[in-house]
């Protein structure tokens, strides 16, 4: 027990994370310094120790300390079951090939040459543990985008307001003529309506497009970022709980004569280049870690309000519904992400769990998802899920109808639809936490609401289940659908019949689209859940808009419980009801004070050869504002704004947008505003405004703002 040496390779091999991947063990005590040990010793002492200066919040810090030891619990039961390998998890040997294979690679020779249509090629996995720094790149090609927001002239007239400067969150109304901006005359000839170019951020690793021009741009470039595993261990366990996110940020390169009066200029060209951002989308390296590639066209997370820019209308007199749906209502990206090399991910560990289910029930729950498995190989089709104790649980205990908290409700009394975006926005507030950072390589685990509203974290299972719950107590007609979207990968959703229409939400998001939506990120649907039964989609079809959600039609869906096995008449695990804390609005006042303090500390940190000056009169504006944005849901509130910040800031050139997210930790929201780029100007006379809104719902749940704008004077 005194040995050094021992202690080392015991923590080794019981694989706590500071020992996880020790390589080189000395082979004599007095060789290992006693300073081996002090990282984990110091975080023994520090687990009854609340940190509070990581999380701001003692709540959300105690559930941190919660989850760290249920995850030393979960990890500890699964550790042995993890080191029963099989031949091809230590043997890597090639297939010897058939006559088959080889008679299918003749022909293939014969095939005509496609140049103009290249396929790619499945590439050969590997398997992570021989890797080291420098080996893993992330590939990133950007192909083009769809309707990024466009210029404003700069006027400081406050009076004239151009036609384009409404708010483009707005819906599009129909019958109305819109008008383009090249349409207006305030619009001043031969002037660019925007140079987009796009950046990559991973691990503070940067990189970037080429600038192209106009509204709908076309890159058509890959870049490629490296990848360092934390601690440099590249096991599945370690790849999987990375927590990084690929921040791809959409910026505009706008381009300033410096010098305005033509006798001083000479002969020479005096420009300053400015860039300003447009919007992000964010992917967890996770989600591409555990899908291997992603390839898709994904919604721009672009600000409420965009000052300086407007949106380009389209040209059409009639609706906003014609032939192809118009893409007004936002902007998008084409991507194709992927790993060089293919990493294989780790599989979830397939052992007997405890549980309380019918033997029976279990052994039907087994073949219906191995038939499923074998008819339909892609689509996902879920039976037995794991409870945070690590029972099975079969999953239509976790359905039940649960009330919303009733301030949700009594905001809308007489309109059931903004109380469902509320209830839904109210939901999406609650910050993911994916399974496989918590529970890296092990399992995924499925919390009850009461649980997963205690924890403050949970992924998209837990979002979708609640909002499933939430609508159920709502009077509504919903199930959960399990299937696969993009960036997620496999995922849940919520399905709504209203007015005889199928609507489809997002719960990790809180948006909803119609069955027929071009651009609803779920792309499969394997089955259906509610409370009685379960669905599994036999259609020919699994994308949404190609298929019929009809459950009482057997040629389309395959029910679980039918006249062969009937419904047990299973109990739910879910609570029968829900207990909410009221919201508690000093404390939201607070945390709100210190995140803007933090902000403005870092901003300064990150121009450390710059002054930073802080504009009051904007600052304050900027605050009385972004409580309206919360109440609207970032709707119809841009105009008033920009006429507003205009009169009392005529002379000055304002770019800047406010920034949502859930609250968690402090750590997202500064990552955030850093990846705007929005310190990055350089001009002497530079002044910034900062401003942040935490707006307190039931329980503990945050929703904040953090409003960024730079202020340059023009005269």
């Amino acid at each position: 027990q005194r040995s050094k040496r021992f202690r080392l390779l015991l923590l080794r091999n019981q694989e706590v994370p500071e020992f996880r991947n020790y390589k080189r063990v000395p082979a004599l005590d007095r060789e290992i310094s006693d300073k081996v040990f002090q990282e984990y010793e110091r975080r023994l002492r520090a687990t009854d120790i609340v940190d509070s200066k990581e999380h701001l919040d003692a709540h959300r810090a105690l559930v941190a300390k919660y989850l760290q030891k249920l995850r030393e619990s979960v990890i500890n039961r699964f550790v042995i079951a993890k080191h029963n390998f099989i031949l091809s998890d230590l043997v890597v040997e090639e297939e010897v090939p058939s006559i088959g294979v080889l008679g299918i690679n003749l022909f293939k020779l014969a095939e005509p040459k496609r140049p103009l249509k290249p396929r790619r090629k499945e590439r050969k996995k590997v398997t992570a543990q021989n890797l080291c720094d420098g080996d893993i790149k992330l590939l990133i090609n950007v192909v083009r985008a769809y309707d990024i927001p466009i210029r404003k002239p700069h006027t400081s007239k406050p009076s004239v307001v151009s036609k384009s400067a409404r708010s483009f969150t707005e819906g599009i109304a129909a019958g109305q003529s819109s008008q383009s901006p090249m349409q207006n005359n305030d619009w001043p000839l031969n002037q660019v309506l925007i140079r987009p170019f796009v950046e990559v951020t991973f691990q503070r690793a940067v990189r970037q497009t080429t600038t192209a021009d106009g509204p709908n741009p076309n890159w058509n470039e890959e870049l490629d970022l490296p990848f360092r595993a934390p601690n440099g261990d590249y096991s599945t366990t370690s790849l999987q709980s990375v927590k990084d996110d690929v921040f791809i940020n959409i910026f505009d390169e706008v381009v300033y004569d410096v010098i305005e009066d033509e006798q001083e200029r000479g002969g020479g060209v005096h420009t300053r280049v400015e860039r300003h951002w447009l919007g992000s989308v964010r992917i967890p390296f996770t989600t591409i870690y555990l899908q291997s590639r992603i390839d898709g066209t994904f919604k721009i997370n672009t600000p409420p309000v965009l000052l300086g820019y407007s949106k380009e209308r389209s040209f059409s007199t009639e609706g906003g519904y014609g032939a192809v749906r118009c893409l007004s209502e936002g902007s998008y990206i084409t991507l194709f992400i992927t790993i060089e090399p293919q990493l294989v991910p780790g599989e979830t560990v397939r052992e007997k769990f405890d549980t309380q289910e019918d033997e029976k029930l279990l052994q039907a729950a087994e073949r219906f998802e191995k038939e499923a498995a074998a008819k339909f190989p892609g689509r996902p089709c879920l039976m037995n899920v794991i409870d945070i104790n690590g029972k099975t649980v079969f999953i239509t205990r976790y359905i039940r109808p649960l009330n919303p908290p009733q301030e949700l409700l009594d905001a809308f009394p007489n309109s059931p639809q903004e109380a469902s975006e509320l209830v839904a926005h109210y939901v999406s507030l609650i910050p993911s936490l994916p399974d496989t950072v918590s529970f890296a390589g092990i399992c995924d685990l499925w919390s009850t609401c009461d649980q997963f509203l205690d924890l403050l974290a949970g992924d998209e299972e837990e979002h979708a289940v609640l909002l499933c719950n939430y609508f159920l107590a709502m009077g509504k007609k919903a199930w959960l659908i399990i299937g696969t979207a993009i960036p997620e990968g496999s995922t849940a959703y919520v399905l709504t019949l209203e007015q005889s229409r199928y609507v489809i939400w997002n719960p990790s998001s809180g948006q909803f689209y119609g069955q027929y939506d071009t651009f609803c990120p779920l792309q499969s649907v394997g089955c259906l859940v509610n409370a009685d039964n379960v669905w599994f989609n036999v259609q020919q079809y699994a994308i949404p808009m190609r298929m019929s959600f009809d459950t009482t039609k057997s040629k389309f869906w395959k029910p679980f419980f039918s006249r062969s096995f009937s419904h047990p008449g299973l109990s739910s695990i879910q609570p029968e009801e829900l207990v909410y804390r009221r919201t508690d609005k000093a404390a939201a006042a607070e945390l709100q004070d210190r995140i803007e303090k933090i902000l403005k500390d870092k901003i300064m940190e990150w121009r450390p050869r710059h002054p930073t000056r802080w504009n009051r009169y904007c600052t304050s504006t900027l605050r009385h504002f972004l409580p309206k944005l919360e109440l609207s849901g970032g709707k119809d509130v841009g105009d008033e704004h920009r006429m507003e910040l205009q009169s009392l800031l005529g002379d000055y050139r304002i770019s800047g947008f406010p920034v949502h997210l859930p609250f968690s930790e402090i750590g997202p929201v500064v990552e955030a505003v850093y990846s705007t780029g929005v310190h990055n100007v350089e001009v002497s006379s530079v002044e910034f405004a900062l401003a942040v809104h935490v707006h307190p719902y039931p329980n503990n749940v945050l929703s904040v703002w953090v409003y960024v704008s730079s202020l340059i004077r023009t005269r």
